[in-house]
């Protein structure tokens, strides 16, 4: 068995400013795994990682304007036994500052997907339960007339994964974008991160088959005079199908609130992201039942401040559609 594990990456050096416009530099890498596998009792394991903020440019009075860097990360967690449990986390690295009007603010980064994902299988009837919940970092700030820096956006598909040999499966996948770069002193922010989950579920042992996927967008970037950024879009899909037992699934999509004035009385506020869901939920058993439901929510548009100046508008939350079959068991879509 392996435990925790994962060093957060070093910040990166300041940019060398001198004759030139300087970069900060990007954030290290943080990278956990963890790994139980226990064939004669329970299995648990937790990984989780999270990149340090990246080096900022240079901000004296004497540079040139300078960039910010930008960080990433990787994490993975697996546990097998009777009875298992795996949790695993990430968030992106954030972007590094900016100072000076023409300057750029550092993008955040998000995860790697082929290595962000949590799988746990029980070989008895004992539960099984996965987690994965992974983030972009937060994107960098502008400072004396920079502009804020991009926020990565997260998709996830099908890479949270659970079974149990005759007894309960659950399965919550999570993504959740990265937020917008603020920017002061007369600089714009920048674009916050959107949010997928997808998942697609085949169960062939599993007596009840628990799943939720779940999407959010990342909060927009906010100014003093500027530009605000719009909130992020999250989008969740779940298709989950029960060959032996019942179902229960799950899809949440919600936008996030758009950027706004901050500490300033000469700003508009930015549109609110909205959400998109979609749940198709069936057993093939003659006696069990399908529950699916989808939920979306649209977030609050930025607070605007100053004459002639208004907030942004509400985000729209989007289409929800369930699907949901059986043979002879209750059903129910929401």
């Amino acid at each position: 068995m392996s435990g925790d594990g994962g060093t957060p990456g070093e910040p990166g050096e300041d940019g060398d400013a001198v004759g030139a416009a300087a970069s900060g530099g990007a954030s290290g890498a943080a990278t956990a795994s963890a790994t139980d596998t226990n064939a004669m009792g329970e299995a648990d394991a937790t990984a989780s990682a999270d990149a340090e903020i990246a080096g900022a440019g240079a901000n004296l009075a004497d540079y040139p304007p300078s960039d910010g860097g930008a960080g990433s990360l990787g994490t993975v967690a697996s546990a097998t036994g009777e009875g298992a449990a795996a949790e695993a986390g990430a968030i992106g690295g954030e972007g590094g500052a900016a100072y000076g009007a023409g300057a750029t603010a550092g993008d955040s980064a998000g995860v790697r997907n082929a290595a962000t994902k949590a799988t746990a299988v029980s070989t008895t009837s004992a539960e099984a339960s996965a987690h994965l919940e992974a983030q972009g970092g937060q994107a960098g700030i502008g400072r004396d007339g920079a502009n804020g820096g991009k926020a990565d956006s997260i998709s996830l598909d099908d890479q949270a994964s659970a079974s149990s040999a005759g007894g309960e499966a659950a399965v919550t996948q999570i993504a959740i974008g990265g937020e917008g770069g603020d920017a002061f002193g007369g600089g714009d922010a920048s674009a916050a991160g959107s949010a997928t989950s997808k998942l697609d579920i085949t169960d062939s042992s599993s007596s009840t088959v628990l799943s939720t996927a779940e999407a959010i967008g990342g909060a927009g970037g906010s100014v003093d005079t500027g530009k605000a950024s719009a909130g992020g879009s999250g989008t969740a899909t779940n298709v989950t199908t029960a060959k032996v037992g019942n179902v229960d699934a799950e899809a949440i999509a919600t936008g996030q609130t758009g950027g706004g004035e901050d500490d300033s009385a000469s700003a508009a506020g930015a549109k609110g992201g909205g959400g998109m869901a979609s749940v198709t939920a069936t057993t093939d058993a003659a006696t069990a039942y399908a529950d699916g439901t989808a939920q979306t929510a649209g977030e609050n548009g930025g607070i605007g401040a100053g004459s002639g100046l208004s907030g942004g508008a509400g985000g729209t939350a989007g289409p929800t559609t369930a699907s949901v079959s059986g043979v002879g068991g209750m059903i129910a879509a929401e």
